[in-house]
């Protein structure tokens, strides 16, 4: 039986210098998140979420079924974009 390699994208997040990825099986579609960022405004003390919509466009487009949201540590360095990408449509938790 061929081994199959699962398919990693990397998305970088320049403000906090945050590489989060993609991990996709390419047989299943299936596919996790690994320390998806967003950012915050201070001044505005909203949080932005358009760095973790970037990655569910991609997984939206390449028809990717999120099964796991992984955060690898504790993120000082930058917001977690995990809760916005657990809650958004149209990407839905198998």
């Amino acid at each position: 039986m061929a081994s199959v390699k699962p398919e990693v994208t990397a998305f970088l997040h320049e403000r906090s210098s945050t590489i989060s990825y993609i991990v996709a099986d390419p047989t299943s579609g299936n596919a996790a998140v690994i320390d998806a960022a967003a950012d915050f405004d201070l001044t505005a003390g909203k949080l932005d979420n358009a760095p973790a919509d970037i990655i569910a466009d991609e997984i939206e487009r390449r028809g990717l079924k999120l099964e796991w949201i992984l955060e690898t540590h504790v993120h000082a360095d930058h917001v977690s974009g995990a809760q916005h990408l657990r809650a958004s449509p149209p990407i839905a938790l198998v």
